[in-house]
């Protein structure tokens, strides 16, 4: 029967532990602050936020052409009247198709 042997041991070892357990002291719980960090995270991620948008955020580069285009055309009005339309824009506005002067200037 080593195994009755083996639970008086057991048995024993736990006894002697919970006599030792009886004479400690058992200092008092003190209760827990609560932290007021919890405060500032929002301001952070506000703060974050604003610096992320600040160092994005340029201006757009304002693009001097070089030339602009001055259109002056010649229609008739329905009262078929003349008269002149003076237009202007620049070069990157005005696209017009190759086949376009065949059928105006011939």
């Amino acid at each position: 029967m080593p195994e009755d042997r083996d639970m008086e041991i057991l048995d024993g070892f736990f006894a002697e532990m919970k006599e030792k357990d009886k004479g400690l002291t058992i200092p008092a719980f003190l209760p827990h602050k609560k932290a007021s960090n919890w405060k500032l995270i929002p301001i952070g991620i506000a703060a974050t936020l604003l610096l992320v948008i600040w160092s994005r955020y340029e201006e757009e580069p304002v693009y001097d052409l070089d030339h602009d285009v001055v259109i002056i055309s010649l229609d008739k009005q329905p009262g078929e009247e003349m008269y002149i339309g003076i237009q202007t824009a620049s070069s990157l506005d005005i696209w017009e198709a190759p086949s376009t002067s065949l059928l105006t200037e011939f």
